[in-house]
């Protein structure tokens, strides 16, 4: 696929960036017959092309010799013809350089996938030989987003990301985005241009918001992995990534990634505290946990208030890996119950956890209960544990109150009757 027109220059893999802004593309292919145990190669009798969503196809036949006339650079057709080519010569062992021959080339109409960003495009070739056997090719081309991931917490108030993208240079349509064979025919090149939105940065430099870059058909240079900042705090609630072909600018794939917004209050209101220890407590209650002021996102947490998480099995490892933790030394009004310490200390297990894509929510509210009676010391945490699952049958909402006693386990008992509010 090239910018350059076929009738003017011999097509060769280019070997510098393409620079441009116009839409003329042309597709140029290499179709031969070959046949018998020796294969003689042999030109086909017609081919079709039709790019995606083309009204009408284009038909180059070599019917007669007029029509072969008309398919010469020299005639400089409008739509499709012979390729300029390097001649072939014969070797020693008399086999013609056949590689350098049977070149074809389409315009293809590229300008309508500008409007909309969905990612690589593909064009339908038929080809009949003299037989009237035909062979069929749906072919791709563009770049294609595979994924957009956090990479960790955010650092300085910026989440990182990583962008994999795959490269179609004119495999086949129906390959796995994900598979790295090479095509059987393809040896086109590409160049990739990335654009964030204002106040994203691409790595290395991490100072623009523009990258550009080489993609090649072979092996795994077709993928193409690059690392971005984006600030936690940007105006932009939606932002959306592009990355665009520069051989064919119309044709771009935009992707929306979703930052995880660092929340600031979670408040859960209970209306019931029946069946549990708590049995008795005036309600409603509202328990909250508020994040420190100026806090950065953690991959890990380790506790709050300068003490040590407690309650085996510990609530941060039954998060799910990737997600953002967020310190809470202060919560309010966890109550306690009717048989136990009273609550006295801060506690050491209060966070609030964010998904890596935002979607689902983890909190640990707690307070320490701390008494001497007999000449027993009772170092207790009450924790009230919210996990917002993911709104399905098998991951449901759940809310546990419980005790961590000096044991250092903690052992919980479901609430069913709650509300939850998160403020960012």
């Amino acid at each position: 696929v090239t910018p350059i027109s076929p009738t003017t220059t011999n097509y060769k893999r280019p070997g510098q960036v393409v620079d441009r802004s116009e839409q003329e593309t042309f597709v140029v292919l290499q179709i031969v017959h070959e046949e018998g145990s020796r294969p003689r190669r042999l030109s086909p009798q017609a081919v079709t092309f039709r790019g995606q969503n083309a009204p009408t196809p284009h038909l180059l036949t070599m019917a007669d010799e007029d029509e072969i006339k008309d398919l010469k650079p020299a005639s400089n057709p409008p739509d499709y013809g012979f390729a300029i080519y390097e001649h072939g010569h014969e070797t020693s062992s008399l086999k013609v350089a056949w590689d350098k021959v049977y070149k074809y080339w389409f315009r293809w109409d590229v300008s309508g996938y500008a409007s909309s960003s969905s990612g690589p495009r593909t064009f339908s070739i038929t080809t009949t030989n003299y037989a009237n056997m035909t062979a069929d090719y749906t072919l791709k081309w563009g770049p294609q987003v595979l994924s957009v991931e956090p990479e960790g917490a955010p650092v300085n108030d910026e989440q990182p990301y990583r962008l994999r993208v795959r490269a179609w240079m004119g495999e086949a349509a129906d390959t796995n985005p994900e598979n790295a064979a090479d095509g059987n025919w393809s040896t086109g090149a590409d160049w990739l241009h990335y654009e964030l939105p204002t106040g994203g940065k691409w790595a290395p430099d991490y100072t623009s918001a523009i990258l550009e870059e080489t993609a090649a058909v072979s092996g795994m240079k077709k993928f193409r992995t690059n690392d971005f900042l984006w600030p936690v705090n940007s105006s932009i609630a939606n932002p959306v990534l592009t990355v665009r072909s520069r051989t064919t600018p119309s044709i771009a794939h935009e992707w929306p990634f979703l930052v995880p917004q660092m929340p600031a209050r979670i408040s859960i209101t209970i209306h019931s505290f029946a069946g549990t220890s708590w049995d008795g407590v005036a309600i409603p209650v509202t328990i909250s946990g508020v994040v420190n002021p100026g806090a950065e996102g953690r991959a890990a947490f380790a506790g709050s208030n300068g003490k040590q998480e407690r309650g085996a099995p510990l609530f941060s490892g039954m998060v799910e890996q990737g997600a953002t933790f967020y310190v809470c030394d202060e919560v309010r009004d966890i109550p306690s119950p009717p048989v136990g310490p009273f609550v006295n200390r801060t506690g050491a297990s209060s966070f609030i956890a964010v998904s890596a894509d935002g979607e689902r929510r983890w909190a640990n509210l707690s307070a320490g209960a701390w008494r001497i009676s007999g000449g027993i010391v009772s170092d207790w945490e009450y924790q009230l544990r919210y996990s917002s699952g993911d709104g399905t049958t098998e991951h449901p909402g759940r809310v546990e109150i419980g005790t961590v006693p000096n044991s250092n386990f903690f052992s919980g008992q479901e609430i069913t009757d709650y509300e939850v509010v998160i403020e960012p």
